[in-house]
């Protein structure tokens, strides 16, 4: 009779663990690319070639300085508008701490890579990623990097002048909305 059951398993020899190995194994190896996909579904791979893009964009730095200033502006703001006299050294203090809190966090291209995953992985395939990060470091790509903060600050000095001219329009049409609403502005 025993010669009709199949020829035992090697893994017999070790006793009831060998019913379960074999399944552990088929898991592991089933698990083994999802463990490697973080909470935002994206693979290390992805988050290299987020990481590799935010690099040649040169946008670690910038982030760092943008947040920085949005941070200090908003706090020297809320300073004002509750009545302070805003110092040198006020701002002073406001844009150190701020560098430290946020800019020296958000300077590093890991950090940023992690935020930043998520956002790419819901728009961006990863051919498309490997895509933007070849034209960012051709010829064309590397000069717009070099030469966008200058063309946005003239876009927004060209705005800002456009705008401008209208500013008293627009501060008199406001003004008869406000009244119209009968609302008052206290001096």
């Amino acid at each position: 009779m025993s010669s009709l059951l199949a020829p035992r398993s090697p893994f017999t020899r070790l006793g009831p663990i060998a019913t379960f190995l074999p399944l552990l194994l088929v898991a592991i190896l089933v698990c083994l690319p999802v463990a490697s996909l973080a909470k935002d579904g994206t693979d290390a791979e992805y988050r290299a070639a987020v990481k590799k893009l935010l690099v040649v964009q040169k946008t670690p730095q910038s982030v760092a300085d943008q947040v920085t200033f949005s941070i200090a502006q908003q706090t020297l703001g809320s300073l004002a508008a509750s009545g302070y006299t805003i110092t040198e050294t006020m701002q002073s203090i406001v844009f150190d701490q701020a560098k430290k809190s946020f800019g020296d966090r958000l300077s590093d291209v890991d950090t940023l890579a992690e935020l930043y995953a998520p956002i790419y992985a819901d728009n961006y395939s990863k051919e498309e990623l490997l895509q933007l990060i070849a034209f960012w470091e051709s010829p064309v790509g590397a000069k717009t990097i070099d030469v966008m903060p200058e063309m946005t600050k003239a876009s927004f000095a060209v705005l800002d002048e456009a705008s401008s001219a209208h500013l008293d329009e627009f501060q008199k049409a406001v003004d008869a909305r406000f009244e119209e609403a009968m609302i008052i502005l206290a001096p």
